[in-house]
């Protein structure tokens, strides 16, 4: 399996030259008119994944090669990233100031806030400074869509988590929510009773939405999360993850916290353990990764928090500390270094 060292050798890949530029779709090249190259990609962001030949290369590389469109590309997404900050930190601001002023505390909205404004500001700077961010993750989000591994682990997991979510619902309708949740979610002070509720309270969730929130934070991680780390590894993580965040928040939660369900504790392990080892070893990973999963994760436990009554904030924290210190071991476990060079971690 291909390890995060693998998408930075696609700008090494070296392809048969052309005298028109070309884009690389579905796994062939299409040619480009070479006027349409600045209109085509004046809006591209990493995401976008597609990589451009130009007129006599041998690569395949990000549209930023080209002068003109890099020049046109950084504007853009500098300046919109600067206004998107600044706008995010002026709500902090003000999301800080009012109840201060009507003498409550704020909470932890401002905070959710700050991070995502200071994370594109961050962003804004790096790109102005012709810093090789935008580059770098249009190789990997390339490299990932190009990966059937990830992509069969990724499309995998969410029809796992599809059907039983689905079939939560069917035996919602039959049994009644309350039965469901007796005999299948964790509940308080019966937890040694029932110990499969271990497992299978977790892979509940409590609405549509609350389902389809924690499966796109999953998406996103686990696609990085499997290039460095095998799946058997991560679901053991996930797993562990869950099953203590859902004891802690029990048993610490409060009395109103009597039963509990959702994977969002082993969603925030991944990715703190994807954060830790793109920490130790930046390199493997495109640059400001890891401040961008960090602002991610930091603003979602906060929104939970201000916007959900029955938000698990300590099953929360509790998975981001088991994931730091699974990343932890698993960097121990992985030297020597051969693990960075094409490997993934661990069997």
């Amino acid at each position: 399996m291909n390890s995060t060292s693998y998408w930075r050798s696609l700008a090494a890949k070296r392809i048969s030259p052309a005298a028109h530029p070309r884009v690389l779709k579905g796994g062939e090249f299409v040619a480009l008119d070479s006027g349409s190259l600045e209109s085509r990609y004046a809006n591209w962001n990493p995401l976008v994944s597609d990589l451009v030949a130009m007129p006599a290369s041998c690569r395949a590389l990000p549209p930023l090669r080209d002068r003109k469109v890099r020049d046109l590309i950084r504007r853009k997404t500098s300046r919109s990233y600067a206004i998107l900050g600044i706008g995010w930190l002026a709500l902090a601001a003000f999301a800080l100031l009012v109840p201060v002023w009507k003498h409550k505390a704020p909470g932890l909205l401002p905070l959710a806030l700050l991070a995502l404004g200071s994370f594109l500001l961050s962003e804004a700077t790096l790109i102005r400074k012709g810093r090789p961010l935008l580059f770098e993750r249009g190789l990997f989000f390339q490299s990932l869509r190009s990966n059937a591994k990830v992509r069969a682990v990724v499309w995998a997991s969410t029809l796992v988590l599809g059907i039983i979510f689905a079939t939560q619902q069917w035996l919602e309708a039959e049994l009644g929510s309350e039965a469901v949740l007796v005999n299948f979610a964790m509940v308080r002070g019966k937890l040694m009773e029932h110990p499969l509720t271990w497992l299978s309270g977790p892979l509940m969730h409590g609405s549509v939405t609350h389902f389809s929130s924690n499966l796109l934070l999953l998406s996103i991680v686990l696609a990085i999360a499997v290039t460095v780390v095998r799946f058997r590894a991560l679901v053991a993580l996930f797993a562990v993850a869950n099953a203590a965040g859902g004891a802690i928040q029990l048993q610490y939660g409060g009395a109103g916290y009597q039963a509990y369900i959702g994977i969002s504790a082993g969603v925030f392990s991944l990715y703190f353990l994807v954060i830790f080892l793109a920490s130790l070893r930046p390199r493997a990973f495109p640059l400001g990764l890891q401040k961008a999963l960090l602002s991610t994760a930091v603003a979602s436990i906060c929104l939970s928090e201000v916007f959900s009554p029955s938000a698990a904030t300590l099953a929360h924290m509790a998975g981001a500390i088991i994931g730091l210190i699974s990343g932890a071991v698993l960097f121990q476990v992985s030297k020597p270094s051969s693990a960075w060079r094409g490997e993934t971690l661990l069997g």
